[in-house]
């Protein structure tokens, strides 16, 4: 009988499947599961809203503030103009001016030439004109026959601090309209 293949014996009865003994779950289940997560997650987006606002205002209060930094900069420049070529204050003045625009609106404007940031002015939309125009002026400024020119300078300087003041302004505004409800 070893040809013969030994067959295993099995249960006289089928065993059910264990989903015929539990009852059913009710539907005011379901739908207080689905709106207990839906609160959580809501919670959730509002907490990191408001500590995102939260931090990013007091990142902006603890950390140095850009537009005085570059104030600070251009009162600095204006000490030592006396045998400074006028191309180089032009390029000192247009690094501040871009050195704010990189950590104000985390611009990678520092890190451009004046012709990939005259292609890019439609990303410039939120800084005031005058900016703009001022980087073009110091850009001519920069690649002009170079000459000591203290007033001239004094000039440049004057109107980049007016410039960083006008920049600040609009830019309180922009956040402070985006703070707003709609």
């Amino acid at each position: 009988m070893p040809d013969e293949e030994e067959k295993l014996p099995t249960l006289p009865h089928e065993i059910a499947p264990p989903e015929d003994f539990l009852p059913g779950t009710p539907i005011w289940v379901w739908v207080t599961l689905a709106v207990t997560t839906l609160l959580i997650v809501l919670g959730l987006i509002i907490l990191i809203r408001f500590f995102m606002k939260r931090t990013r205002a007091v990142m902006l209060d603890l950390s140095t503030n850009p537009y005085q930094e570059a104030a600070a900069q251009l009162a600095t420049l204006s000490n030592g103009l006396s045998a400074k070529p006028l191309a180089l204050v032009a390029t000192d003045i247009s690094m501040i001016l871009r050195g704010c625009l990189s950590k104000v609106l985390r611009d990678p404007a520092l890190y451009e030439t004046d012709e990939e940031l005259a292609l890019r002015s439609k990303s410039l939309e939120c800084v005031p004109v005058s900016v703009r125009e001022l980087l073009e002026k110091l850009s001519a400024s920069k690649y002009a026959p170079s000459y000591g020119d203290e007033a001239r300078a004094q000039t440049l300087i004057e109107e980049g601090q007016a410039t960083i003041q006008e920049f600040e302004q609009s830019q309180k505004a922009l956040a402070e309209k985006e703070d707003q409800p709609a």
